[in-house]
């Protein structure tokens, strides 16, 4: 009989410890709600900034491009102005589904990989035929402006 007793007694001792278990998990989702809320309200200033400086940040970002590719269409100069550079990119034009069928056709796939796809067209010799080859350009804006003569080193940043 003690042999049957035990498996009753490790039960029990497992249902008690699971108890414990979802209580401790409960705890800790309560205290990260209230932590969560407390650094919401907390920090609600500095999201807002952020959020804002982010917008003048992607803003000013279009108008540099919008000014290096006029740059580039008037003179072709991929360099335009220091920390600024023209990336020329090939671009496949062609319909998504036709695009799927050829991939089906052609065993390469069960939903088109168009990284694989793009590999197929990069090479005439594999390109299908209802693929078109576009060129697109790319403007880059270097990440550290200062070390390009933009600015002044500053402890804070404000636009």
């Amino acid at each position: 009989m003690e042999a049957a007793a035990q498996p009753e007694q490790s039960l029990r001792h497992l249902h008690t410890a699971r108890v414990y278990l979802d209580k401790q998990r409960a705890e800790l989702c309560r205290r990260k709600a209230e932590a969560d809320a407390q650094f919401a309200a907390a920090s609600a200033d500095l999201r807002n900034a952020e959020q804002q400086a982010r917008e003048i940040v992607a803003g000013l970002e279009e108008q540099v491009r919008r000014t290096a590719l006029d740059a580039y269409d008037q003179n072709g100069n991929k360099k335009p102005f220091p920390g600024l550079g023209i990336r020329l990119v090939t671009k496949f034009v062609y319909d998504e589904p036709r695009a799927l069928a050829y991939a089906k056709d052609h065993d390469l796939a069960l939903r088109l990989d168009t990284a694989v796809f793009h590999d197929l067209c990069k090479h005439e010799s594999t390109r299908p035929h209802f693929v078109e080859v576009a060129e697109g350009i790319s403007v880059t804006i270097a990440t550290d402006l200062l070390k390009h003569g933009y600015g002044e080193a500053e402890t804070e940043a404000s636009p």
